[in-house]
This record gives structure tokens, sequence and C-alpha cells, in this order.
């Protein structure tokens, strides 16, 4: 029996689209500690922008502890004005370990 190649994985990737009241957040592929330090480097490239008031995890295959992380950082300006981020079209992998975590409870879960 000849073995299976494994299948490569998502490249990790995070990036910002505009919308009404501040940033969105999408979160594409694997998001781990390597798509993490990549997006601090961009983002820190970028300066300051708007608050990040909703995240669209849809297309997130995974979520690393620095994947957390960043989503906290990210969503803790629209927080701290009083506002309660989005999570929106979680995918199965990213809603897991939010809830693990017990995080989930600090987003506004929006199935699409």
């Amino acid at each position: 029996m000849t073995p299976s190649a494994v299948p490569p994985h998502p490249p990790g990737a995070v990036r910002l689209e505009p919308a009404d009241g501040g940033l969105v957040l999408h979160l594409l592929g694997e998001v781990d500690a390597g798509t993490v330090a990549s997006w601090d480097r961009d983002r820190g490239a970028a300066g300051p922008q708007d608050a990040v008031v909703a995240v669209d995890a849809s297309a997130a295959t995974f979520l690393s502890s620095s994947g957390v992380a960043m989503l906290l950082r990210e969503t803790e300006a629209h927080r701290a004005a009083g506002g309660r981020p989005e999570l929106r079209s979680p995918s199965r992998a990213v809603l897991q370990v939010l809830r693990l975590t017990g995080m989930v409870e600090l987003f506004d879960v929006v199935a699409g």
C-alpha cells in the first residue's frame, strides 16, 4: 500500500475591511503563531486605525492560543468604548476553541 500524501494546511491570513462603525477582522485558514506574528508586523506598519467591531471567522480552519489572544487584543478598543464585538459565522474549529477558553462570552455570536 502506498501512503497517501498529507494535504497541505491552508495558510493562515488575517485582513481588515472597513464597515459601518469600525472595522471587520477576517480570519482565513490556520490562524496560528506564525499567522499572528505576520499580522502584528503588518498591523504595526499600518499605524492607528478604527476599532475592530466584528470578526468574520467563517473561513478559519484553526485558531491557536496566539490567535485567541490576537482576537481579544484587536477587539479590546471596541469593548473599552462600551461595545460588544460580533463574531460572525464562526467555523466549528473557532467556536470550539473560544468556548473551551471561555472567550466566546466576550462576543455576540452571529450565525451565518
